[in-house]
């Protein structure tokens, strides 16, 4: 506990690597593409910290970097202050092919290397693209809205159905979690990671951040002309799933 307002943050100590192990399948990457790497960083930090970008990795903790290859990087500048949290951030470059075929990649992964030894409490850590449709911070892939667009549908129903219900009320979609700044959405664990819902441990990390919230659908219907159809929970579980009806 302690995040922005979030579940809670992490602690990196000294100069060691991060990366994102486990990163459910992997992260997509377009040679020329720029990125914005972000993260927030709490209290006063002077330092600097390398941000590598990779593709071809395993998708395995222990072998991520198996056949990986260094695609992108940058340097990035903390200078914060105080005992808040402060967002840093800085472009990342995809310079190099990042497969063989294509200039595409779908199993890539980052890290970050602190320049100087320390303690450092981290939340919020992304990388996302420049340029999205309509160029919106935090938009939306522009190739599949235009598809979307061609379709030039009526309606759009969302979020979904048995995402809505979630695994019981604890697991519920809740849209006023999915509204606002981005940093401070409550995260939850997605109903489709089976593992979790059935008493095991989970091994595909497959949560709901939330950056595709009730805001964002609704700016999506007005860039699609479309009437928006949202879904709203109503005290109704799946009598399908383990944990019974509430």
């Amino acid at each position: 506990n302690g995040g922005i307002l979030n579940y809670g943050y992490g602690d990196i100590e000294g100069t060691v690597k991060k990366g994102n192990e486990n990163c459910f399948p992997g992260m997509g990457f377009e040679k020329g593409e720029t990125y914005t790497f972000s993260m927030w960083v709490r209290g006063a930090v002077d330092t600097t910290a390398t941000i590598t970008v990779y593709g071809g990795g395993s998708s395995e903790a222990e072998g991520m970097y198996n056949g990986a290859y260094e695609v992108g990087k940058a340097t990035l500048d903390i200078n914060t202050t105080g005992d808040g949290w402060q967002k840093v951030s800085v472009p990342v470059t995809i310079e190099r092919d990042v497969a063989d075929e294509n200039e595409l990649t779908a199993d890539g992964f980052a890290d970050i290397t602190f320049a100087d030894p320390g303690t450092y409490y981290l939340d919020f850590i992304s990388l996302y693209p420049v340029e999205t449709y309509n160029n919106r911070e935090n938009g939306l892939n522009k190739d599949l809205v235009e598809k979307l667009r061609e379709m030039e549908p009526g309606f759009m129903r969302f979020p979904g159905g048995c995402v809505s219900e979630g695994v019981g009320p604890d697991n519920r979609y809740n849209w006023k979690n999915t509204i606002g700044p981005i940093e401070e959405r409550k995260l939850d664990w997605n109903l489709w990671c089976e593992n979790l819902y059935s008493g095991g441990e989970s091994n595909t990390y497959y949560y709901q951040s939330f950056g595709l919230g009730y805001y964002e659908y609704m700016v999506l219907c007005e860039d699609l002309g479309c009437a928006p159809m949202p879904v709203m929970n109503a005290g109704i579980a799946c009598e399908l799933r383990e944990t019974g009806t509430y």
